[in-house]
């Protein structure tokens, strides 16, 4: 197991990755290398999260939040999984360790879905 300041220390960089994580989702959805169909299910997705609408409402105890949760796990596994490793390191301006960091901590996340939801994002 870590120590304490290890792990506060992964967390920190990766918080610092953020902005460029953010300018690579940017970049990918604007490249035609990547999946018209995984750009599209990105796209409708953040449009989703940013509209006052939900499909289960997130006062539903645990389930509310879930939707959203699933659905944002969906389309990152989507764009960044599938899409081949050089096209995302062609828009990543940082440390590639950095970018196979936020990419496991994308993993864990979904490991720690209940497994009816671990199917339906790997069935994608």
């Amino acid at each position: 197991m870590r120590s304490l300041p290890a792990a506060l220390g992964r967390v920190r960089d990766l918080l610092r990755g953020i902005p460029g994580f953010v300018r690579l989702l940017w970049r990918l959805m604007r490249d035609r290398r990547v999946s018209r169909l995984d750009r599209v299910l990105f796209g409708l997705t953040v449009g989703y999260l940013l509209v006052p609408f939900d499909f289960v409402p997130d006062w539903i105890p645990v389930v509310g939040e879930m939707d959203d949760l699933l659905l944002v796990l969906f389309a990152l596994d989507r764009l960044l999984y599938r899409t081949d490793e050089a096209v995302l390191l062609d828009h990543w301006d940082g440390d590639p360790a950095t970018l196979l960091a936020l990419r496991d901590l994308l993993e864990d996340g979904a490991r720690s879905l209940p497994g009816w939801a671990r199917g339906l994002l790997r069935a994608g």
